[in-house]
């Protein structure tokens, strides 16, 4: 089954519009991310531009570095909103097992602490 090149190159700026939102949130420059997946500014900003298509290996760096899922970058819902799916991708991701010991603690005592309806 061939691939619509139209409908690639619309998912590709979805993903790079995607990226591009998730840097400046974290306040992050073109330079700074590209740097950090072995590339200069203006080859990042070819990526994020959708010049060129980001590869599955940048988007697997790109979601330890920006904090996100990779799932948000490819558009595809899993069921969760975005801070539960960012919390389920820190704690995986980005958390070593001090680091989720810790926040399964604080859930549970947050969890506690609810007030009921």
């Amino acid at each position: 089954m061939a691939t619509n090149p139209s409908k690639a190159s619309y998912k590709a700026k979805e993903i790079s519009e995607r990226v591009s939102k998730a840097r400046k949130a974290l306040g992050l420059s073109q330079e700074e991310v590209g740097e950090r997946l072995g590339l200069t500014r203006a080859g990042y900003g070819h990526y994020e531009s959708s010049r060129q298509p980001f590869t599955v290996e940048q988007l697997f760096h790109l979601a330890r570095i920006l904090e996100k899922p990779i799932t948000y970058f490819l558009g595809i819902e899993v069921g969760l909103g975005e801070q539960e799916a960012e919390l389920v991708h820190v704690f995986r991701e980005l958390l070593d097992d001090e680091g989720r010991e810790v926040m399964m603690d604080m859930a549970h005592t947050l969890a506690r602490r609810r007030v009921p309806k």
